[in-house]
């Protein structure tokens, strides 16, 4: 027997076969689309990143020191992207010649007590005082700021969801007085309207 002929099929087998193609690729294509979407489109940046770093100054502890750059995180205790982040600034510790903040949206006092051992200036607030007190929506982000406070960065860490943080790129770019385009913020929403 050839291998046409066992595939023969009469033609209402076909006609089945074939409607149950075309119910089975949107079945499938329409959930892939949209876990991919929620991946991969960018979240909304915060809405004023000097406010957000003032009032981060006075969640965290003592203004800046005279001279130094700061950096402030914004990550989710419930984010993985935000997780790995963290976990990386835990293990490094912070930049020299950089006073970092870390602000944990959901995170225990366990956490931010971890992270100021390592010596980060660190708080944890929950979903709503982040959006209440500094207008965030979206983690992982992070804000630099100059030794003279300008605002040099404010943006996410990666290029696209998913990819290795560019930070320490970023930061040594901004040192040495480039000007650096920001990068999407890729992670989560942490807004009920985003969700």
């Amino acid at each position: 027997m050839s291998p046409s002929a066992r595939l023969a099929l009469p033609p209402w087998a076909r006609r089945v076969c074939k409607g149950l193609f075309w119910v089975w690729v949107p079945a499938v294509l329409v959930p892939c689309a949209y876990f991919l979407a929620w991946h991969e489109l960018t979240l909304p940046d915060s809405v004023s990143p000097a406010e957000v770093l003032r009032v981060s100054e006075e969640d965290t502890g003592p203004p800046s020191r005279a001279g130094a750059w700061t950096v402030l995180h914004i990550l989710s205790a419930s984010c993985g992207c935000s997780g790995r982040i963290l976990a990386r600034l835990e293990a490094d510790g912070p930049r020299v010649g950089f006073v970092e903040r870390v602000i944990v949206v959901g995170g225990s006092e366990a956490t931010s007590a971890r992270l100021r051992s390592a010596g980060f200036l660190a708080t944890s607030v929950s979903f709503a005082a982040l959006q209440s007190r500094y207008g965030v929506e979206a983690a992982p982000t992070w804000i630099v700021a100059d030794a003279e406070g300008r605002i040099r960065y404010s943006g996410g860490y990666g290029g696209r969801s998913g990819a290795p943080p560019e930070d320490d790129r970023i930061l040594a770019q901004l040192r040495a007085g480039a000007d650096v385009e920001a990068l999407p913020v890729f992670g989560c929403a942490l807004g009920p309207e985003l969700q």
